[in-house]
C-alpha cells in the first residue's frame, strides 16, 4: 500500500507511547488529587448514564440551628464577607452596660427633682433637668461623645440641627409668586436668579434707568437705519448703480456719541407727546 501524502503524520504514524503502554501505566499508578480530578473519566470503564448520581464535586453540608434554619457549614465567599463578619459580642455588652449606668443616673436625678418639687410634664412624667424625657437621645449623644452643656454653649454642633431646615430658607420660585421681578434661568450652571437675588441689581429708578432707556432707544434707531440701508442697497442694485457705499451713522451708537443720542431721544419724546395731545384734542372735539 502506497503512502498517501495528503494524510498528516500524526495520523499515518503511530505515536511513540502507543506500543510501550507508558501512558496507561502512569494513569493506573497515580491517583489525581487535583481540583478537576472529578471531571476526568477512565476510558476503559463504561458508565450507565440512565441512573442519576450526585456529582462528586458537591460538598455542601448544612447545619440546623435552634430555629430549625439550615446554615451552610462550608465558609464560602459570601458567608465570610457578611455584614456581621468580625463583630465581637463583648463590644455590645460594653455599650449595654454604659446605657444602664446612664439610665440609673437619670433615674436618680428624677427622684431628686421630685423630692425637691421638680418639673413634670402634662402626663405627669418627670422631666430631666434640661427639660426633656428622651433618654434615647441622651444615649445617642453619649455614643457620639457629646453633652447637653456643649450643645447649649454651642461649642459643638447638634447632630439633629443638620436635618432641620432654616425657616427663612425660601426657594426663589416661591419668592417670585408675590414679587414683580422675573426669574432668569442659567442652563450652564443651573442657577435661578431674579433682580432681588443678584449681586448687581438692575436699577429701574434714577440715572441708570435713563441710561437703559437711552440704550433701548439707540438699539431701535440702529435697527431702523439698518433696514433703510438694506432697502437703499437693493434699490441701487435694481437701478444698476454700483460703488456708492452707505455711510455709517456714528450718532446711533450710545458709547460713540451719547449727547446726540440724548437729544434725539428727547426730540422723539416731544413728537410722541405732540401726537398724543392732537389725538386727545380730536377726541374731545368729536365726543366732548
Amino acid at each position: 500500500m502506497s503512502d498517501n501524502q495528503y494524510i498528516p503524520k500524526y495520523i499515518s504514524k503511530t505515536p511513540w507511547y502507543h506500543k510501550t503502554g507508558k501512558l496507561t501505566e502512569d494513569l493506573e499508578g497515580k491517583e489525581d488529587t487535583s481540583d478537576l480530578s472529578h471531571q476526568y473519566k477512565n476510558p476503559n470503564v463504561k458508565e450507565d448514564h440512565s441512573i442519576p448520581k450526585s456529582g462528586t464535586g458537591v460538598l455542601d453540608e448544612f447545619v440546623k440551628t435552634k430555629d430549625n434554619i439550615e446554615i451552610k457549614k462550608v465558609e464560602d465567599w459570601d458567608s465570610k464577607r457578611d455584614r456581621w463578619h468580625g463583630f465581637d459580642i463583648s463590644e455590645w455588652d460594653k455599650v449595654a452596660q454604659n446605657w444602664e449606668t446612664i439610665k440609673k443616673n437619670s433615674g436618680t436625678k428624677k427622684s431628686k427633682q421630685v423630692s425637691h418639687g421638680g418639673s413634670q410634664n402634662k402626663e405627669g412624667d418627670d422631666l430631666d433637668e434640661d427639660g426633656s424625657d428622651d433618654t434615647d437621645y441622651e444615649l445617642e449623644l453619649t455614643e457620639l461623645g457629646l453633652e447637653r452643656k456643649d450643645l447649649k454653649s454651642k461649642l459643638k454642633e447638634d447632630p439633629l440641627e443638620k436635618v432641620l431646615r432654616d425657616r427663612q430658607d425660601v426657594p426663589s420660585y416661591i419668592l417670585n409668586i408675590t414679587s414683580q421681578s422675573k426669574l432668569t434661568y442659567d442652563p450652564e450652571n443651573k442657577n435661578i436668579s431674579n433682580d432681588q437675588s443678584e449681586f448687581v441689581r438692575s436699577a429701574k429708578v434714577g440715572i441708570n434707568a435713563d441710561i437703559a432707556k437711552l440704550q433701548n432707544f439707540a438699539w431701535e434707531q440702529n435697527e431702523t437705519s439698518e433696514k433703510l440701508q438694506k432697502r437703499q442697497k437693493l434699490e441701487e442694485r435694481l437701478n444698476g448703480v454700483e460703488g456708492s457705499g452707505v455711510e455709517v451713522d456714528l450718532d446711533l451708537n450710545l458709547a460713540a456719541n451719547p449727547t446726540a443720542m440724548l437729544l434725539k431721544s428727547r426730540k422723539e419724546d416731544k413728537e410722541l407727546q405732540k401726537s398724543r395731545d392732537l389725538k386727545r384734542q380730536k377726541l374731545n372735539e368729536r365726543y366732548g
